[in-house]
């Protein structure tokens, strides 16, 4: 049989961090013109490169690895086991060539000896880990012990209430009941559109570096990371590189009156309700937009700069 062939990826860890070389390493990959933000699209090309640094600089500290899972098991006891493995393959070559009533039975006897011995090998190391986990590895242990997904999909009814079995009708009513919005939004309280010959930009008091510095170090650990592949220990970490950066991009951007294209994307989750009767209605799910932190801090800053000068956001 044809194994896959190995996946790579970065095992570059948070925890394994240094801090230092990826301060410098961000400044060395940062363009030197990064600060010189004038137009659009300089501001989302300086966003892009500003991300670029970050995530390169982050998985230069890893190394590429491969890996597949045939490949290592980490319950896995040479000493004890591969002497038995040996002994099961040869009784396995001696049965296939001799087809004996004796040689099948001494096959069998090692099959069994094998499969009991890896049984007893799998639980004295899940004994052995439970006993020394703490932290993250109980959490760990949680996961692998609570009861696996039966794979089935959820009840999924059509308008006439009756079962949906078929899997493309079923893909359908699940697209329907997360992604479709059957109900007309109400717009008549809001204003017309500004008029586009009016300058947009923002006569705010610019932000200050203890403004900025404040709000970086605030930031949550955990956070899921939205568009753009940056979460917010990563920020964090390198701000003393990005500082300055990310002063004169925020000010520029509230300066101009302009919120960067991809800070307007959003991935969104969305997670299944538990106990409903009916998985095809969308109140029977819970959407959740993930947005680009620094994004969403540009959003409240230029919401609190337009408020201030009674204007209509632009984000």
């Amino acid at each position: 049989m044809l194994l896959p062939p190995p996946s790579t990826h970065n095992s570059a860890k948070i925890t394994n961090l240094n801090h230092s070389v990826f301060v410098q390493a961000i400044e060395t990959r940062l363009p030197p013109d990064s600060l010189q933000l004038l137009t659009e699209t300089e501001i989302d090309l300086s966003i892009v490169a500003m991300s670029n640094a970050i995530l390169d600089s982050f998985h230069a500290q890893g190394k590429e690895v491969k890996s597949r899972p045939s490949w290592y098991k980490a319950w896995w006891d040479p000493e004890r086991l591969n002497p038995i493995l040996k002994n099961w393959n040869r009784a396995h070559r001696w049965w296939l060539h001799s087809h004996t009533t004796q040689a099948h039975s001494c096959f069998i006897a090692w099959q069994e000896f094998f499969r009991n011995e890896v049984q007893r090998t799998k639980s004295g190391h899940w004994k052995r880990f439970l006993a020394k986990s703490q932290g993250t590895d109980t959490f760990k242990a949680y996961k692998y012990t609570k009861p696996a997904s039966t794979g089935e999909i959820a009840p999924l009814y059509r308008s006439d209430r009756s079962l949906a079995t078929d899997r493309e009708e079923q893909a359908r009513l699940l697209f329907e009941g997360t992604s479709m919005i059957h109900t007309e939004a109400d717009l008549l309280d809001i204003g017309p559109p500004p008029d586009p010959h009016i300058d947009p930009g923002l006569d705010a008091v610019p932000i200050t570096h203890f403004e900025l510095g404040k709000v970086i170090h605030a930031l949550p650990n955990k956070k899921v990371k939205g568009h753009g592949g940056l979460f917010n220990k990563l920020i964090k970490a390198g701000y003393p590189a990005l500082q300055g950066h990310l002063l004169d991009l925020f000010n520029t951007c509230i300066k101009i009156g302009y919120f960067p294209h991809s800070w307007r994307i959003a991935i969104t989750a969305i997670i299944r309700k538990a106990g409903k009767s009916n998985y095809s209605e969308s109140g029977s799910y819970r959407p959740i937009a993930l947005l680009n932190c620094l994004g969403k801090q540009m959003a409240i800053w230029e919401a609190d700069a337009r408020e201030a000068l009674k204007m209509p956001c632009l984000s």
